[in-house]
């Protein structure tokens, strides 16, 4: 059985005017959760190479831990799409 073993940070985005009243993205919160790395499968990989976008990897973490996050930085790199497929292990 897998275990929570990979520390991945959440970081919810916003916007917010500059002194010049241009709307700039910054960061909300971030918070640190534990999460699973898994395997990518065949499927989830050609089928996101269809869409056109590329897939580095499928982390899971518990779905109480989720509250809309649009970034996830793994490592110190961040990553842009969070699937938030909400389905029971």
């Amino acid at each position: 059985m897998n275990s929570f073993d990979t520390l991945v940070t959440l970081v919810k985005r916003g916007v917010q005017r500059d002194d010049y009243g241009q709307e700039i993205m910054i960061d909300i919160d971030k918070r640190q959760v534990m999460g699973i790395r898994e395997s990518l499968s065949n499927f989830l990989y050609f089928s996101n190479a269809t869409a056109g976008s590329k897939l580095d990897g499928v982390y899971l973490i518990h779905q109480v831990e989720y509250a809309g996050e649009t970034v996830v930085e793994i490592d110190g790199i961040r990553y842009g799409k969070i699937d938030a497929n909400l389905e029971r292990r």
